[in-house]
């Protein structure tokens, strides 16, 4: 840690001596800020760096750029900024994400702290690079494996930018679709509060938020605080969505046959029984059902957690001299979820022996058996989870001569989470509680709720999982213009980036030592990288305004180049050209052809950073399975080669825009991770190469060995299938498709008037993950990208008043997961969100200022589609929201 601490030293006052040399110069620039401000308008500012360039007075030329402005953040009615995110078409809920159930699609499962990443095109969280303007941010989740764009209050941005186009040759690793950029409110003057409370059957949500801003004559000062709160949502309380006995659907009886009362095996004939429930006690076959038990899956269930957060976050703008320019900005956040994760249950793994007084003897001389049964008298299992993130960032900008401009920033940041589970018994502990001869300490799983608390919190263990990531970073760039041509200035960006990422993770358990005080640590790892980066970018107007002609109203050319080094993956080049071509005012063509990487995190590349092996006995009809996960020190860079064309009309003084684009993404050496826990492993072909059937001893017992593998609960003879869930190398996607955008806005009724929509439908997505495996086309598959997603709004703002309608839709498509084969059709999902504003006429006194939102979301409360996706699953959380209506009112004061 002390070498992590000279680093920071050193970077930041490198920072501070660059400021202090040019201080001396006399002219001036604007910093890089970011400002909403249209295309055309921002390709007209000489001071002004939009997403997706590393130019000063030049738009993106070649990529769309998406923007959310701050109003249309409050018309969503949504209280987080990534639920915002999720409202773009381009932006799937694929992946990690707090609601995320059922699936272990991009690695959700390794997502303990419940963050919530971005994922344009559904390639990935760790396919999108999220910026804060225009700046990295460090990663979160226990795996270090993406950026919760929640821990930004959504008061604080101006406007959300998304490039849903590779960004390599700008950015670097992780924009391989794309990037999303939070820019920060700047020269906010004033303050603003409002206060939020929502509620759907079952749930609610309470938030509190405030922005204070003031500017002067050479800067500004911004600083914005949050609170938000949501209530747990049981599973009991969407009961229908959970329903793990799916034989009148065609599928099989996945519930637990641990359950209360629960079931005894015959350990002659291995013959299920049920038990009969009460006291338990002086029981004998003859007082058994031939009908087993089993419970339900929803039972002490969550299917969203208790959460709690509170961010800040701020922004000083300053003018030092009319030469040198400095911003310094922080944000700090921090969050904590409890969470309700089923029964505490016994099993095949630990017999009750004959000598527990409630012992039912099927044939004499019989010294042990299985019994099945679940602790529901003690209560759910208990998750406590946390985390926290902050990062600290200065920079300068120092106008060279006026055209030129030296810019040089440096940043700290951290992200700590950990998830505790005191949701286990202690073996040995149990071993004993179960052959006590007592009847009156004696564990008695033979009745229904015969166990006291505090006999059974004397058994209860713990699995404590953490993980911190640090990245410390300095940036240096220069740009301006080199000469003039026709269209107008030839523009240079030159830059360099050094950034040190530093990561730990460590898990604890006391679940297999003889008592609860000892403290089992094993999968303590940590690793660190350096990654040098050079930069160059050119902007070439070849035709503009001063030399217009019949068919080119404008041309321009771009071309940018990136050069990464890792200390530990190696280097990589990536290059990108754009082009943009105007026939005629108002019509716009342009195209760009790039490639881009994503270098392995450093939990990929630490094979024990989230490692264990799970044991799964009588895993259906596969047999007995052990699965196995972890990093993997032979990874190496994901890459990528993206293209587009697309066309733009915006009518001059018309009110009206359209667009129409298409990409085509080739993503080669993805890193894969097989399902874990899901019978699609083994039913579906592409993962054959993770499992291996019918495994001699040695091969078990090389996974047995491993030094993060807890005890064996399966005989290395008895099992049946080997699953490697470790990260590889081996995936490859290729996919194209259309975006399309088309808003109309007009006077009406003595107001403005808009009408839109927008959305994405893809050509084709294929996918491979194997080494030598064809692709595969999966468009329009569970768990894979869907063909067609849309939104539609219609919205009218008066002076006072205003009214905003969104239609949300993801096309039908087909369920090819979960135990009912061979597939299902799931239906179309459509919802429909509605927002009313009321701003109370302007006037003197305390209701200046004063506004009112009153929010439906899925205004008609459509039920998500059935889609049996996992064995106690039948919706789809990867696109359907459980909650149905959910109605908030919102209360708004500025000042």
């Amino acid at each position: 840690m002390a070498k992590n601490g000279f680093r920071r030293a050193s970077a930041l006052g490198f920072v501070s001596f660059a400021a202090l040399v040019a201080s001396q110069g006399v002219s001036a620039q604007t910093g890089t800020a970011q400002t909403n401000q249209s295309e055309d308008d921002a390709a007209n500012a000489a001071d002004i760096v939009v997403t997706g360039t590393q130019l000063r007075g030049v738009a993106p030329v070649g990529s769309s750029v998406i923007a959310v402005g701050q109003q249309e953040i409050r018309d969503t009615g949504l209280a987080t900024t990534s639920d915002i995110l999720k409202t773009i078409p381009q932006v799937s809920a694929l992946g990690p994400g707090e609601a995320t159930l059922g699936t272990n699609v991009n690695s959700a499962t390794l997502n303990s702290t419940r963050a919530n990443g971005v994922n344009l095109r559904g390639l990935g969280t760790q396919a999108t690079l999220t910026l804060l303007d225009g700046r990295r941010a460090p990663p979160g989740g226990v795996a270090g494996q993406l950026f919760d764009a929640s821990v930004i209050p959504a008061i604080a941005l101006e406007r959300i930018d998304i490039v849903a186009d590779g960004a390599s040759a700008t950015y670097g690793s992780d924009a391989v679709a794309g990037v999303a950029n939070l820019i920060l409110r700047r020269n906010f003057d004033g303050l603003e509060a409002s206060a939020r409370y929502g509620f759907a059957d079952g749930y609610d949500e309470w938030q509190g938020n405030a922005i204070l801003g003031k500017k002067w004559d050479t800067g500004s000062v911004m600083i914005a605080g949050d609170y938000y709160y949501h209530s747990r949502l049981r599973q009991e309380d969407r009961a229908e969505l959970f329903q793990c006995d799916q034989r009148a659907f065609g599928g099989l009886n996945n519930c637990a046959f641990t359950s209360s009362p629960g079931n005894v095996i015959d350990p002659a004939t291995f013959t299920r029984y049920g038990l009969p429930g009460g006291s338990g006690e002086n029981l004998t076959p003859a007082n058994l059902s031939t009908t087993p038990n089993f419970q339900q899956s929803y039972v002490n269930n969550d299917l969203l957690p208790q959460l709690k957060r509170w961010s800040v976050i701020g922004r000083l703008d300053q003018e030092l001299t009319p030469a040198l320019k400095m911003w310094a900005s922080g944000f700090y956040s921090k969050r904590t979820l409890n969470q309700r994760a089923g029964s505490l249950t016994l099993g095949a793994a630990t017999p009750v022996p004959s000598s527990n007084p409630y012992f039912i003897e099927f044939a004499p001389g019989q010294t042990s058996q299985i019994v099945e049964y679940a602790f529901n008298e003690y209560g759910p299992i208990q998750g406590n989870i946390y985390e926290s993130s902050y990062q600290l960032a200065t920079g300068f900008d120092y106008s060279l001569d006026g055209n030129w401009q030296l810019s040089i920033y440096g940043s700290h940041g951290a992200t700590e989470g950990g998830a505790k589970t005191d949701g286990f018994l202690n073996t040995a502990l149990l071993s004993a509680a179960l052959a006590d001869s007592n009847p009156a300490t004696a564990l008695n799983v033979y009745g229904t709720g015969q166990n006291s608390r505090d006999q059974i919190d004397r058994l209860v263990a713990f699995f404590d999982v953490t993980g911190l990531y640090t990245v410390d970073l300095v940036n240096v760039k220069t740009d301006g213009a080199l000469f003039n041509i026709g269209g107008g200035a030839v523009r240079m960006a030159v830059g360099g980036e050094f950034h040190h990422d530093y990561y730990r993770n460590t898990a604890a358990e006391n679940i297999n030592g003889p008592s609860l005080s000892q403290i089992n640590l094993f999968g303590d790892t940590a690793s660190s990288r350096d990654v040098w980066s050079a930069f160059a970018e050119v902007n070439v107007p070849l035709v503009g305004a001063a030399n217009a002609m019949p068919g080119i109203d404008r041309l321009e050319l771009n071309i940018a180049g990136r050069y990464d080094h890792y200390s530990d993956v190696g280097g990589t080049t990536n290059p990108k050209f754009g082009i943009r071509y105007d026939p005629v005012p108002g019509v716009s063509a342009h195209a760009s052809y790039g490639t881009s990487f994503r270098a392995p995190t450093l939990s990929d590349t630490n094979p024990a950073s989230t490692a264990t092996v799970f044991s799964i006995p009588n895993f259906g009809p596969f047999g007995n399975v052990i699965e196995y996960v972890g990093g993997n020190a032979d990874l190496k860079p994901e890459k990528a080669t993206t293209w587009s064309v697309g066309v733009k009309f915006t009518p001059p003084s018309s009110g009206f825009t359209a667009s129409l684009d298409y990409f085509n993404i080739d993503y080669k050496d993805v890193i894969e991770t097989a399902p874990v826990f899901s019978v699609q492993v083994f039913t579906d072909p592409a993962y054959a190469p993770f499992v291996t059937f019918n495994p001699t001893v040695a091969q078990v017992n090389a996974i047995y060995d491993l030094p993060w593998a807890p005890p064996a609960i399966i005989a290395a003879s008895d099992v049946d299938a080997i699953v490697d869930a470790r990260r590889n190398n081996v995936g490859r996607i290729k996919m194209d498709g259309l975006d399309f955008l088309a808003n109309y806005a007009f006077d009406l009724g003595g107001g403005s008037a808009n009408i839109g929509v927008s959305g994405t439908y893809l050509l084709s997505y294929g996918r491979a993950t194997g080494p030598t495996s064809p692709t595969v086309d999966r468009l329009n598959l569970a768990n894979f990208p869907l063909r067609f997603r849309g939104r539609a709004n219609l919205g009218w703002r008066g002076e006072n008043f205003g009214a905003t309608m969104f239609v949300n839709y993801t096309n039908a498509y087909t369920n090819t997961v979960g135990t009912i084969a061979p597939s299902q059709s799931v239906d179309s999902y459509t919802t429909v969100d509605l927002t009313l504003t009321y701003d109370v006429p302007k006037a003197d006194g305390v209701l200046s200022g004063l506004s009112f939102s009153l929010s439906a979301l899925n205004l008609f409360d459509a039920a998500p589609p059935f889609a049996a996706i996992a064995n106690n699953q039948v919706y789809d959380s990867t696109v359907a929201n459980p909650l149905g209506r959910f109605v908030s009112l919102t209360v708004r004061k500025a000042f």
